[in-house]
């Protein structure tokens, strides 16, 4: 080497067209990873959200079972009932805020 030549590492001719083309391939090889992990990711969530819903429908259903046997049982309206409720969860509140 004489002292006005110089090294370098830049890709040329067809190196570029190859660097190039390998781009472009992880470019496309990444999108599809990414649709790939939104489509389970809503398959997922679907799943997530029959099971959400059945179990808030279970839960429901076994409050208001659970309601109207305590209405029955004493003898209240419907809105005694609710209004009987609300006083235990405002005494309720006062007890358990002064831990």
């Amino acid at each position: 080497m004489t002292g006005g030549e110089h090294i370098h590492n830049t890709p040329v001719g067809d190196e570029v067209d190859e660097q190039e083309k390998n781009n472009k391939y992880w470019e496309h090889r990444k999108a599809e990873m990414i649709h790939s992990q939104i489509a389970r990711a809503d398959v997922t969530f679907g799943e997530i959200s029959k099971v959400y819903n059945h179990s808030r429908k279970h839960i429901e259903k076994s409050i208001k079972g659970i309601f109207n046997k305590f209405q029955a049982e004493y003898g209240l309206s419907k809105k005694e009932a609710e209004q009987v409720i609300k006083i235990m969860r405002t005494k309720n509140k006062k007890t358990n805020s002064s831990f």
